[in-house]
């Protein structure tokens, strides 16, 4: 009887397909890969406009997809993203936000043990707008290379006036962006519920004129700015912006550099002139000042943000940005992050500040890292009525 033939060995399974993607801060000591399957690509991004990103960024929203379980960024060389970071929790945090300690970016927000109650993994929320560029979508969804793709506005009942009204859909016949809150029973609604800001004075007592509280979201940088000029006391007209009264101009900002020092594709800058900002400079030449607000250099610019929860506070050229609140030079001018204005007629600040329709800042910078995104958000600021 003949030999039988040995059975073959059963097959190795077959690797899965996998994508690594590379990220940096502003500074770059936070330089970070992303390894996902690559039946998960394009992984949806959503713009969140709650109170709490807004203040932790300074920004409009932040710019997130979620992770695949299992998966977080892990340094060039091997290490933790989380060891090269200060991270921030509040009090009622489900998730700890990371940013880099030196230049203030945020990387993203990772689960606390506990938060999703079911006992499942631990997910990481990571900030799409610090990779490489050309990665996101545009008007082809199925584009060759496309990594991510922006989906949706959610939040945004707690953000009432906010910059998703400019940005309805991606340019050029981009796709629709879908808007999600939360109903009343889902265990976000607390938050998408939370009034824009529930303590603004509306007036100063013994002036009677308008004030702006702006605060990050731990508080550490506050101050309060009073309109000049304003002295009508009747406050029935408080939804209505007042143009008789002095306002700041404000504008979006796409540049590269602002987009790696906030991690977010646009912040809406306002114009602070130095003749105004005494509250800032108070704050700048504080004792509190080297505790509270850190400082970041490059290109010309240095930008202030928040050393405990990272938010961005301002932005000014490197010869405007002096200690000195006795400079004489009135033309100089602060950029004050707009997402940290607690403005209770909504996000945009539109009693205090005027908007331009005419002005982006780095405009062809964001059109060639995400042109759907700017030419939507171009489109949709231009067809804004105020």
């Amino acid at each position: 009887m003949a030999c039988e033939p040995a059975p073959e060995p059963p097959a190795a399974p077959a690797a899965t397909a996998t994508r690594t993607l590379e990220a940096h801060c502003l500074c770059q000591a936070v330089r970070f890969l992303v390894t996902v399957p690559s039946a998960a690509l394009p992984l949806p991004v959503h713009m969140c406009h709650c109170s709490i990103c807004r203040t932790t960024h300074g920004t409009f929203s932040c710019f997130h997809t979620e992770l695949p379980a299992g998966v977080r960024p892990v340094g060039l060389d091997g290490g933790d993203v989380a060891d090269r970071a200060t991270g921030y929790a509040h009090a009622r945090a489900a998730a700890v936000r990371y940013f880099c300690t030196t230049c203030g970016t945020h990387i993203g927000d990772e689960d606390l043990p506990g938060s999703n109650g079911s006992g499942g993994p631990l997910l990481w929320r990571i900030a799409t707008s610090l990779f490489t560029p050309g990665l996101h979508d545009d008007d082809n969804d199925a584009a060759p290379g496309q990594a991510f793709a922006l989906r949706s506005h959610v939040l945004t009942d707690s953000a009432p006036a906010g910059f998703y009204r400019w940005l309805p859909r991606l340019g050029d016949g981009g796709h629709e962006l879908f808007v999600w809150n939360p109903a009343p029973g889902h265990p976000m609604f607390a938050m998408a519920s939370e009034p824009n800001e529930p303590t603004a004075p509306a007036r100063d007592l013994a002036t009677g004129r308008r004030v702006l509280r702006v605060a990050c979201h731990c508080g550490g940088v506050h101050f309060e700015l009073t309109q000049p000029g304003d002295d009508d006391g009747d406050d029935n007209d408080i939804d209505e912006p007042d143009l008789s009264a002095p306002l700041l101009d404000g504008w979006l900002d796409l540049s590269d550099d602002s987009r790696l020092a906030n991690g977010a594709h646009v912040i809406g800058w306002a114009a602070l002139p130095r003749a105004r900002a005494a509250p800032l400079l108070g704050l700048i030449n504080s004792r509190e000042a080297d505790t509270a607000l850190a400082r970041y250099s490059l290109h010309g610019t240095t930008r202030g943000f928040c050393r405990t929860c990272g938010a961005t506070v301002y932005a000014a050229d490197d010869d405007d940005d002096d200690d000195d609140d006795n400079n004489s030079d009135s033309n100089t001018t602060f950029r004050l992050a707009v997402g940290l204005l607690r403005a209770p007629e909504g996000v945009t600040a539109q009693r205090w500040v005027r908007w331009r329709t005419d002005r982006i800042d780095g405009f062809a910078e964001g059109e060639r890292y995400h042109a759907g995104f700017a030419r939507g958000l171009r489109d949709g600021l231009a067809a804004w009525s105020g």
